[in-house]
């Protein structure tokens, strides 16, 4: 009886650091969505792995920002979850973001 008690208290104590552990992993970059082939838009784009439920807009912002580098400026274009996502991000960040990487207009 102990051994159970010990084995459930053990198991309930994973699954709340893991559920805890879902707020820890910050966005990150990963592959963006393709384009439409026929759209032949060849704009540099960036793709973040986060979680909808934890991450704030302006942790994206920061990671495309980043990610895009100086003198650009990251426009959201699409986000995707569930399998597609899954494909190039965690369980733990199941959600996608795709942004377009846009140069900077010179009067800024």
């Amino acid at each position: 009886m102990r051994r159970a008690r010990a084995i459930v208290i053990g198991l309930a104590a994973l699954g709340a650091v893991s559920l805890g552990g879902c707020t820890l992993l910050d966005p990150y970059e990963t592959i963006p969505l393709r384009p439409p082939p026929a759209s032949h838009d060849t704009r540099a784009r960036v793709g973040i792995c986060y979680d909808a439920l934890a991450s704030k807009p302006e942790q994206l912002l920061a990671a495309a920002q980043d990610s895009c580098g100086k003198n650009m400026t990251p426009v959201r274009e699409d986000t995707d979850y569930g399998i597609k996502a899954l494909d190039v991000c965690p369980v733990l960040l199941p959600g996608r973001a795709t942004f377009i990487c846009q140069p900077n207009s010179p009067n800024k």
